[in-house]
């Protein structure tokens, strides 16, 4: 039988594969409301826009402004990240029966205690009467810690009036159209460089959707209404309650912030959260200060964490372990990128080989991570090599397009995940410490996007400040 609820309409059926069959032949007229002028293209437009505009001040060392002004030359440039499906390899899905004023769930979620509270709010019952087993899960990366516990909700409400438990399934493609993605975000920077060619000034303004703004999380995360997410991997000096920096010292800093408003999608965290695409503009448009200063890109690094002691020596580990100095033929390029999350300092250095049609191969990717001690050394490899692949993919297709309110992806055949064959050669190297162990399980997606980008600007001479990298004609093969 059909019957709607809140978020559309439900087939219920003794097998997914009769109520698929069943749902294929209803016919459903949709309202599309106000989303129906939704575009990801106007989201880009409006957020350039915002960007030429003055932000929420979130850091200003130094007089960045007056030294821009006063500079011979300044660099800018505007870095665009679109927005991306979390894309598990499970599909979201969830079992709820409802038995009197008793719910009893089964969810591989991540935020169990969330779900809990959404739920007995929903059905008006005790949040002790709501009973959640956690199964293991297919991949969340993010997706299975929904602040509107949006798919257990459809679970819940598809059990109301039910003598039996009911699961919700959801298809690949209404997984990748759910609507809830990593928020496109807008990067505009400018910065100059001093006689010495070290960055002297620095001034980045950062537009997108907060991911904290409104939810039960916002006393914690928003500062000043500023959403640290939004700016986590831009500050140099820690910022809300993130105990923590970008571990460089640039002179004359600022930073600024816009909350684009809310239309059409759900933002939600995706792995690494604000590094995805703090990273990328961070690191990429390090990169180019350090082009224009005549200056090797890791020594730059290696110059300007002299005095964050953890992160110099994980970038001098890496210059030894990848063999930073050693040339490169025809065709090749390395690339580094350094990121600090959640307190733990990692760097990356990839090695990259490009055709003259743009398709290009990730040969190498030698990882080093400070997280403190290591309980668990294979563990630590693991999350490196499982967050790197992830980060990866990302950068490389990941993408969706939003024409008219609708989302044009569908399947992994226009939405790409990272195939085994495009998996490179991992080198991990964790730092002996005596420091207390910090997290890992995010901190490899973060520098693995801008290190690849760098490192195919080292190869061709060519900058991507719009991603993903396939959208301006590099293809990972």
């Amino acid at each position: 039988k059909a019957k709607a609820i809140r978020a559309g309409v439900v087939v219920l059926a003794d097998s997914y594969w009769r109520a698929q069959k069943a749902r294929d032949k209803l016919k459903i007229t949709w309202d599309r409301g106000v989303n129906a002028g939704v575009s990801s293209e106007q989201f880009y437009s409006d957020y350039r826009a915002l960007a030429e505009t003055p932000g929420m001040l979130a850091e200003n060392i130094g007089d960045a402004l007056g030294t821009l002004s006063a500079a011979d030359d300044v660099v800018e440039a505007t870095y665009e990240m679109p927005l991306l499906a979390h894309a598990t390899l499970e599909p979201m899905n969830c079992i709820a029966q409802i038995e009197g004023d008793n719910c009893t769930i089964w969810s591989g979620t991540q935020y169990q205690s969330n779900d809990q509270e959404v739920i007995s709010r929903f059905l008006g019952i005790p949040q002790q009467n709501v009973t959640i087993h956690r199964p293991l899960m297919g991949g969340s990366f993010g997706r299975r810690s929904s602040k509107t516990a949006d798919y257990t909700v459809e679970a819940v409400e598809a059990a109301m009036g039910e003598s039996v438990p009911v699961q919700i399934i959801w298809s690949r493609e209404e997984d990748i159209r759910s609507g809830h993605y990593r928020p496109l975000f807008v990067h505009k920077l400018r910065g100059s460089v001093d006689e010495s060619g070290m960055p002297q000034a620095w001034h980045q303004v950062a537009v997108g959707q907060s991911l904290m703004q409104g939810t039960k999380h916002d006393p914690t995360y928003m500062v000043r209404g500023m959403d640290i997410y939004s700016l986590d991997g831009c500050l140099q000096e820690p910022f809300g309650v993130f105990p923590y920096g970008t571990s460089y010292q640039i002179p004359h800093h600022r930073v600024e912030s816009h909350n684009a408003p809310r239309s059409g999608i759900v933002p939600q965290e995706w792995r690494s959260v604000g590094h995805t695409h703090t990273g990328i503009a961070y690191e990429c448009f390090l990169d180019e200060l350090a082009h224009k200063g005549g200056i090797d890109p890791l020594e730059l690094r290696l110059r300007l964490t002299k005095d964050h002691p953890r992160m110099n020596r994980v970038l001098s580990v890496l210059k030894e372990k990848c063999g930073w100095d050693t040339p490169l033929g025809p065709g090749r390029g390395r690339g580094v990128a350094a990121r600090i999350y959640n307190i733990s300092p990692v760097a990356q250095a990839v090695e990259v080989t490009v055709a003259d049609n743009g398709d290009f191969t990730v040969d190498r990717v030698v990882c080093v991570v400070d997280c403190g001690f290591a309980v668990n050394p294979l563990g630590v490899e693991g999350q490196v090599e499982g967050g790197l692949a992830y980060g990866l993919g990302g950068v490389a297709f990941g993408n969706i397009d939003i024409v008219k309110g609708e989302v044009q992806q569908s399947n992994f055949h226009d939405y790409p995940v990272l195939r085994l064959r495009q998996m490179p050669k991992v080198e991990v190297h964790i730092l002996p410490s005596d420091e207390p162990p910090t997290g890992v399980g995010e901190q490899a997606t973060t520098p693995i996007a801008p290190a690849v980008a760098n490192a195919l600007f080292n190869a061709t001479g060519r900058r991507v400040r719009r991603f993903p990298l396939s959208s301006q004609g590099f293809n990972l093969v």
